[in-house]
């Protein structure tokens, strides 16, 4: 690589009718300075590229880690959501079976209810007859009583009819 300094020394052979000295050394010295610049400003990029790269390994590694951990929280949110289903699943299975020994034991329920009713009904009827039955007895014994006691009575006054007359008699 041509450095500005062998520029700078860089002799050129004269010849008749050659280049002038001055302004070769003076466009020379340019050159040198110029290329100088270049040199200066390409170490610079140099070092900016080398930090680039080591930031874009750095950015590459961080990247990696997070599609690593993108791919086991998408692993771990499949296997959630499996198990989610499967509880749901489960859930909804477990709820039909409660549902339906909630129906038997409600028809059950209501059936034991039914029953009680029926033998209570049967119950009332049966008393509801024997009081009718009571009742009927009592009515008709409290008419035999009125009627007997309706004939002592019709007895009684005409014996007493019949004994007020033997006694006025028996007065007079």
């Amino acid at each position: 690589m041509i450095t500005p300094i062998d520029i700078r020394k860089k002799k050129f052979k004269k010849k008749w009718r050659g280049y002038h000295p001055k302004e070769v050394t003076h466009f020379l010295h340019m050159l040198s300075e110029a290329w100088k610049k270049i040199l200066i400003e390409n170490n610079q990029l140099q070092e900016t590229i080398k930090k680039k790269q080591i930031t874009i390994e750095k950015l590459q590694a961080i990247e990696n880690k997070l599609l690593y951990a993108i791919q086991n929280i998408e692993a771990t949110q499949n296997q959630m959501i499996g198990q989610a289903k499967k509880e749901a699943s489960l859930i909804l299975q477990q709820a039909k079976i409660d549902e339906e020994k909630i129906r038997q034991e409600t028809a059950q329920y209501r059936d034991q209810s039914k029953d009680k009713i029926d033998q209570e009904m049967q119950h009332m009827r049966e008393a509801t007859k024997r009081y009718a039955l009571v009742y009927a007895e009592t009515k008709e014994k409290i008419k035999y009583l009125a009627k007997s006691m309706l004939d002592n009575l019709e007895k009684n006054e005409t014996l007493s009819s019949i004994i007020g007359n033997d006694h006025d008699k028996d007065k007079s």
